[in-house]
């Protein structure tokens, strides 16, 4: 999976997660701040340098695909966390 595929699933996750936001417990609504912050900071790394780079939009991702993957599993497994407890409730 490249790069530019794994930000797109990374954007799905996180609006998929925006949504349950509001019904989480406090623990889980911490980590979902702190993965946002992170994936906020990425994505504004990664436009800061395409545009340095003046380059593609595909060709920017070259060298990010571990720290996308990486965030793409933090956020999926946010996400499993949030489906479990909305089944308790």
């Amino acid at each position: 999976m490249n790069a530019a595929t794994l930000f797109e699933s990374l954007k799905r996750l996180r609006e998929s997660l925006k949504l349950k936001v509001h019904l989480l417990e406090m623990d889980v609504k911490d980590e979902w701040h702190e993965l946002e912050k992170k994936a906020t900071d990425l994505e504004a790394h990664l436009i800061q340098r395409a545009r340095q780079l003046g380059v593609a939009e595909e060709h920017y991702f070259v060298g990010s695909d571990q720290e996308i993957k990486k965030l793409v599993e933090e956020f999926d497994e946010l996400d499993k966390k949030t489906n479990l407890e909305n089944r308790d409730k």
